[in-house]
């Protein structure tokens, strides 16, 4: 019943909404969430799934200045050039075999 109380259930409407939102912009508000906290170190599952092209240019963008920075990025995708013209160093896993 207090102020805590009346904070969890604003946080558990904003949570609850967060699920009404789009895949692309739920991707968004994660990236969004890793560039606010300067994260050293960014680990993506096929970031640009779910995006528009526009979207996967400016997480391209953000993923470039990250690494700029000196935040290591990890990304795991299927679209190898896209990740390539991204990289650094990049390591294939085919048929469970690390190339």
């Amino acid at each position: 019943r207090g102020p805590a109380a009346a904070a969890f259930r604003r946080n558990l409407t904003v949570w609850r909404r967060s699920f009404a939102i789009q895949d692309g912009q739920r991707r968004r508000t994660a990236l969004a969430c890793l560039v606010a906290r300067r994260a050293e170190l960014w680990l993506l599952d096929e970031p640009h799934a779910g995006l528009d092209a526009t979207g996967r240019n400016e997480l391209d963008a953000t993923l470039r200045a990250a690494a700029a920075a000196g935040a290591t990025v990890i990304v795991a995708s299927h679209e190898l050039e896209r990740a390539g013209s991204l990289a650094t160093r990049v390591v294939r896993v085919v048929g469970g075999q690390v190339r």
